[in-house]
């Protein structure tokens, strides 16, 4: 199938794009790990394109190859997308690391923890193991399936690149509200730091933007 064959150069565009930061500050270990686990996923893809064309495909397991190599490539397209956002920063940015996790919240809308490098690549491994589980190709996949499962539960077990603690952060926000016909000025503010409001002072030690508000207007300063 020409699927599994386009899967199989992918994985290995993913590689040279991790090839291309390996060398960057502060560039979390979890990466290497997943770089490591990348091989494997294009190797059994590999035994089983072999195993294809040796073999009559019925339609069903035809579609359902189709769905698992998508879905891999879908896993496989974030994590590139992350590996090349990370290759083009500004040195001036800071560290690897602070650019990794400014790209998990993309213009203000935050991927999330399943979009960290190691649970896409488990995500990738999962895909890659469902194929080669299937009994059209289990005689020959049998020593990767193995493989891949100690390879999924390395990675389970595989300290996050970013700590939850750190998605906690990028959630906070404050807020202040004034009661209907009340007097006083009110002060919202989203994203990391604390907002003071005292005797009409405001004050934003972090990054995100304050809106305030008085009696009869209401100003955006972001």
């Amino acid at each position: 199938m020409d699927i599994i064959a386009s899967s199989i150069t992918f994985v290995s565009s993913i590689i040279s794009a991790y090839r291309a930061i390996d060398r960057l500050n502060q560039l979390p270990r979890e990466f290497r790990e997943v770089e490591q686990r990348l091989p494997l996923v294009r190797q059994t893809l590999a035994t089983i394109n072999t195993q294809l064309d040796a073999n009559h495909i019925d339609t069903p397991t035809e579609t359902a190859i189709a769905r698992s190599v998508t879905q891999c490539d879908e896993y496989g397209l974030q994590l590139k997308s992350i590996f090349e956002d990370i290759g083009a920063y500004d040195k001036r940015e800071g560290s690897a690391l602070v650019r990794y996790k400014n790209t998990l919240v993309s213009k203000g809308k935050q991927l999330g923890k399943a979009h960290r490098v190691e649970a896409l690549m488990t995500g990738m491994l999962n895909c890659v193991r469902d194929l080669a589980e299937n009994r059209v190709f289990y005689t020959a996949t049998h020593a990767q399936v193995s493989k891949l499962a100690i390879a999924i539960d390395a990675l389970s077990h595989t300290k996050s690149s970013v700590p939850d603690s750190d998605f906690d952060k990028m959630n906070t926000s404050a807020s202040q509200n004034i009661g209907s016909g009340g007097l006083g000025s009110q002060g919202n503010q989203f994203g990391d730091g604390t907002f003071y409001n005292s005797g009409g002072n405001n004050n934003n030690s972090g990054g995100g933007p304050i809106f305030n508000s008085h009696v009869g207007e209401v100003n955006f300063e972001i």
